[in-house]
């Protein structure tokens, strides 16, 4: 089982370096069918592989200079009280219902970014990739909701955050995937020290060698990222969504 943890611990950071989200939401259905954990210690899991996953892959898009920072630091600051609003209700409901309502949210986003990506504007590759300036507004808005998902789901964020970055706030696809992988890993910083505070128990020996592969993993995705336009990177995105959303109503 360990095995097979660690290889799909890779395939989770592959994901989260080409695309910048679904990791989290990918870790949590793994560690409760495959490692076994309870939906509530897995959340709390989750947010330490993907924010370590996050951290190196977000630092490689730095590099490249396919992060808007502004954007990064008022959406991350925005979610911070959303994470601890979200962290509340986490321990209110029953893991079957928690997994449940994330397969749901999931399918809603799948479904936007699938749009999304085949509006005639992404299809555009000569489009330059420069941060436009966001209003503060949206920024903070957006912000706020993501981090109410991200305490109460315990996931990174990320398969909400691309989107809304790319959805709501129109920046492209790449410089959605940098951006959001900076956004990760502060909110799920956040989120676990929120769930910490509240109790939550850490199966380190589970997630230590679980984070690795997926650190590992985020590094291969960063490197084959620039060989995907932005609507095929939004495309995938969606159709991995749908593929967890579907895991996740399996598990749950």
């Amino acid at each position: 089982m360990l095995i097979l943890a660690l290889t799909l611990g890779a395939a989770i950071g592959v994901t989260l370096g080409v695309l910048g989200g679904g990791g989290s939401i990918l870790a949590v259905p793994v560690l409760v069918a495959v490692l076994g954990q309870d939906a509530h210690t897995a959340t709390t899991s989750s947010l330490i592989v993907v924010g370590a996953a996050s951290l190196v892959a977000g630092l490689r898009y730095a590099k490249k200079h396919l992060v808007c920072w502004r954007a990064a630091m008022l959406f991350a600051l925005a979610a911070v009280p959303g994470t601890t609003i979200g962290t509340l209700a986490n321990g209110a409901v029953s893991g079957r219902l928690l997994l449940s309502l994330l397969a749901g949210v999931i399918l809603c986003v799948a479904y936007l970014t699938w749009r999304h990506a085949s509006a005639t504007h992404v299809l555009d590759i000569t489009a330059p990739l420069t941060c436009p300036t966001l209003a503060a507004i949206p920024l903070i808005t957006t912000g706020l909701g993501v981090g109410t998902l991200t305490g109460f789901f315990g996931v990174g964020g990320g398969f909400v955050i691309v989107p809304a970055l790319a959805i709501a706030l129109h920046l492209p696809f790449r410089l959605a995937i940098g951006t959001s992988l900076v956004i990760i890993f502060l909110v799920s910083m956040t989120g676990l020290i929120n769930h910490l505070a509240t109790g939550a128990d850490v199966e380190w020996t589970t997630v230590v060698p679980f984070a690795m592969a997926t650190v590992a993993g985020s590094l291969t995705g960063t490197r084959i990222a620039p060989r995907f336009t932005q609507a095929t990177l939004g495309k995938a995105f969606a159709v991995l969504l749908v593929g967890v959303a579907a895991l996740t109503f399996v598990v749950a």
